[in-house]
Order: C-alpha cells, then sequence, then structure tokens
C-alpha cells in the first residue's frame, strides 16, 4: 500500500492505493486493486469539518468486477485528549471523529449494476503514542437509501512507525488491515472480504 498525506490547520487530503494479489500453485485466488482520495476541509474555530471522497476498485474475482463510490458531507470532532493539557496520559493524543454523508455507488457487472444512493455513518479514531507513531482506526456504515433493504460495511486499522532515515522526513511503515462487508452478492461470491497490507506512506 502507497499513502500519501496532508495534514494542517485549514485541510486534510489522502491519497492512497493498494494491489493484493494471492495465488496458490497455478491457480490465483485474488487480483484486487484499489485507489481511493479523501478530502477534509476544517471549519476554523469549529468542531465541524466538510468531508468529500472517491474510490474505485478492480477485482478479477468479485461478480460486481468494477465498483465507484464518492460521498460527501458533515464530520464533527466528538473527542479531543492531549498529554499538552493532561499530562497523566500514556499517549500523546486522541481524537474521535464521526460523520454523516451520502453519495453515488455504480457496479459495472454482477447483481447491482444500475446507480444507486447510499448514507454513509461512521467513526474514525485516531491515536498518537511513543516515538510519534499512530493508529488510525475507521469504520463506515453504508445503507442503501431508496430502499434500506442493502448495506456496506468497511473498517479500516493503519498503524504507521516513522522511518527516521536522513532526508527523509515524513516517511512511515504502515501495516494495515481492511474489512469489507455487503449484504447482497452474486451467488459465487462472499459477502465479505478481509485482507492485510504492508506499505509506506509519505505526509508533509
Amino acid at each position: 500500500e502507497l499513502t500519501y498525506g496532508r495534514d494542517n490547520v485549514r485541510e486534510k487530503t489522502t491519497l492512497s492505493t493498494f494491489y493484493r494479489f494471492a495465488s496458490s500453485g497455478d491457480d490465483t485466488s485474488q487480483s484486487w486493486f484499489n485507489i481511493k482520495g479523501s478530502q477534509l476541509w476544517k471549519i476554523q474555530d469549529s468542531p465541524w469539518g466538510i468531508f468529500a471522497d472517491t474510490e474505485f476498485d478492480w477485482s478479477e474475482f468479485n461478480a460486481w468486477e468494477q465498483r465507484f463510490a464518492a460521498h460527501a458531507g458533515g464530520q464533527y470532532r466528538l473527542l479531543s485528549l492531549s498529554r499538552a493539557t493532561d499530562p497523566d496520559l500514556w499517549i500523546k493524543t486522541l481524537t474521535l471523529d464521526g460523520r454523516v454523508g451520502a453519495g453515488p455507488r455504480k457496479e459495472f457487472a454482477g447483481i447491482e449494476t444500475y446507480l444507486v444512493i447510499e448514507g454513509e455513518l461512521g467513526g474514525i479514531v485516531n491515536m498518537t503514542f511513543a516515538g510519534d507513531q499512530t493508529i488510525e482506526a475507521n469504520a463506515s456504515y453504508y445503507p442503501v437509501l431508496a430502499t434500506f433493504d442493502d448495506y456496506r460495511f468497511e473498517a479500516n486499522l493503519n498503524w504507521k512507525m516513522p522511518l527516521h532515515l536522513k532526508g527523509m522526513k515524513g516517511l512511515s511503515l504502515a501495516l494495515g488491515i481492511k474489512y469489507q462487508y455487503q449484504l447482497k452478492v452474486s451467488p459465487e461470491d462472499k459477502n465479505y472480504d478481509l485482507l492485510g497490507t504492508l506499505g509506506v506512506t509519505y505526509g508533509f
């Protein structure tokens, strides 16, 4: 996985991509490419922000083959802790954000090739601890708004460890776990995907 990120007082931008390949002997069991972009505009002196994200998946062994999704909405800071204001904390910082939004999803094959509008209800936890290591965990529930009889769920956990290399400030090693669930899928598909990722991130 490769991740590029920028975070300042006005906005936070993240662009990430991964490719997962798995095989046993001559049989390939997974070939999955993903690219995702996320943008958060922070409202000054307010716990509120405005987010927009877009994601594209290509998977050789899922009936939907290609999937595009985009969402936008509001994000709210529910919790913010810092050792600077609370010296008894063992962590350096801890934040919890909630978000509510909606947007389109399109699958190009399988049983659901029409355009659907789905909501997003999610949460994001960020923690900084020893040696400026960070853990980010997020989870989102995506119900189909027209019928509410279908939904997706996605959760991610990423642990970043800074690589203190001369002339390479901002570079980190990243370990991740990604889980996806979709209620309605083609008979030949399974409802969930679970994968681990190993990669590098660059932030400034």
